[in-house]
Parts: structure tokens; C-alpha cells; sequence
């Protein structure tokens, strides 16, 4: 079995770990929420406890009057300029690992592999049925049933792999008060990538932004001398 499966399969779980453990990522959602609360004010979205997680892929929509910046944008800029934590932003890096989740590569090398396991399978009994026609001495039955001991632990030990990843994303299900029937692993992934591409907008956005300002502020330095 080819060992780049089970890291493809190892990347799945350390994404799926962390997110809920990240403390900045959770701050961040804190804020979020803060946010959410504020703009609804006394509505009935006001006074919310959480919020779903697809409203994170919304967040960049939720526009300014003038049509020139969004919410994200603005969350970005209070949480480096007004919170004076920029550290809250470095849970960036671990949505970076989303963008490089691939479920349809796992699927295949499984399917593969279950074939290729198959026909190891109608070997070893094709070889058992055939054991009195061979010749005194012959180890293939011995040779094959070490191949198949070796590709059954392989098999288990992918399957084991792929059944830890299903039960982390249970975990992180439970973390966004969701199940794997209402927010499918493949969706959430989704989610996640593209809330990373809108995160990692703002942030240049930002940055482009502060230039600006600092450049700015230089000019003026310059005139009073």
C-alpha cells in the first residue's frame, strides 16, 4: 500500500484536530459573533449564542453603504487596530492546510486498493483449491499466504486511518452544533476554503491599506519640517 494515502488521510485528521483547538480560530469566531449580535442590535437575530457555520462564507458579502469594503474587511482592521492582537490572525496558516484536502484522491486510492485486495484474495483461494496438484516442496501457498497476511494488515490499517478521520469529524460536528447528516465533511471543507481565500483577501486588503496610510502619514511628517 502506498504510504501517500495514509498521509493524504493523517493531513485530513490534523486539520480536523486543530480547528477546534486553535484558540485564535475560536477567538475569532467570538468576535464574529460579537459583531453579529451588534449589527441586529434588538432584532431577533440579536442576542445569538452562535451562528452558523456557513454564515463564515457570508461574512465578505455583508457590504458597507458606500460599497466599498465588507464586514470581513472591517473585522480584520478592528482586530489589528483596535484590539491591538494581530496574533488572533495567525490561525490563517492553518486554514492555508484546507486549501490541500482532497477527498476524491482518498476515494480512489481505496477503491483501487480494494480491487488490487480482491484479486490477492482469489489468489490465495484459487492457490488453496490447487494445493494437491503441486509438487512436494513448492512454496506459492506459503508465498501467497504471506502476501495476503501482509495486504489484510495493510487494508486494516487504511481502514482504521479512514475510520479515525470520521470520528474526529464527529467531534468537530459537535463543536459547530452540527452532525455529519446536516454539514457533510466534503461541505465543511468547502467552507473552510473558502472562508480562507476571503480571510486571506481582507488581510491583503489591509495591508495595501496600511501602506497607504504609513506613506501617507510620512508626507505629512515631511511637510512640517
Amino acid at each position: 500500500m502506498s504510504w501517500n494515502i495514509l498521509k493524504l488521510i493523517e493531513n485530513f485528521y490534523t486539520c480536523f484536530d486543530s480547528i477546534i483547538k486553535n484558540e485564535h480560530f475560536n477567538k475569532f469566531l467570538e468576535i464574529i459573533l460579537a459583531h453579529g449580535n451588534y449589527l441586529n442590535g434588538t432584532t431577533v437575530r440579536g442576542g445569538a449564542f452562535g451562528f452558523k457555520l456557513t454564515s463564515l462564507t457570508k461574512i465578505a458579502e455583508m457590504k458597507t453603504k458606500d460599497n466599498k469594503s465588507n464586514l470581513l474587511n472591517y473585522i480584520v482592521e478592528f482586530i489589528i487596530d483596535d484590539l491591538k492582537q494581530p496574533e488572533i490572525l495567525d490561525f490563517l496558516s492553518l486554514l492555508k492546510l484546507f486549501k490541500e484536502l482532497e477527498i476524491q484522491p482518498i476515494i480512489e486510492s481505496t477503491n483501487n486498493l480494494n480491487r488490487q485486495f480482491k484479486k490477492v484474495i482469489t489468489l490465495k483461494e484459487l492457490c488453496h483449491s490447487k494445493k494437491e496438484e503441486l509438487e512436494e516442496g513448492d512454496k506459492t501457498e506459503e508465498f501467497i499466504s504471506s502476501f495476503y497476511e501482509h495486504a489484510e494488515k495493510s487494508m486494516n490499517l487504511l481502514q482504521e486511518s479512514i475510520d479515525k478521520i470520521h470520528t474526529k469529524y464527529i467531534d468537530v460536528a459537535k463543536f459547530f452544533a452540527e452532525t455529519p447528516q446536516t454539514l457533510s465533511e466534503d461541505t465543511f471543507i468547502q467552507i473552510m476554503k473558502t472562508f480562507y481565500n476571503n480571510l486571506n483577501d481582507s488581510m491583503e486588503i489591509y495591508i495595501k491599506m496600511k501602506e497607504a496610510r504609513d506613506k501617507k502619514n510620512k508626507r505629512k511628517t515631511k511637510k512640517k519640517f
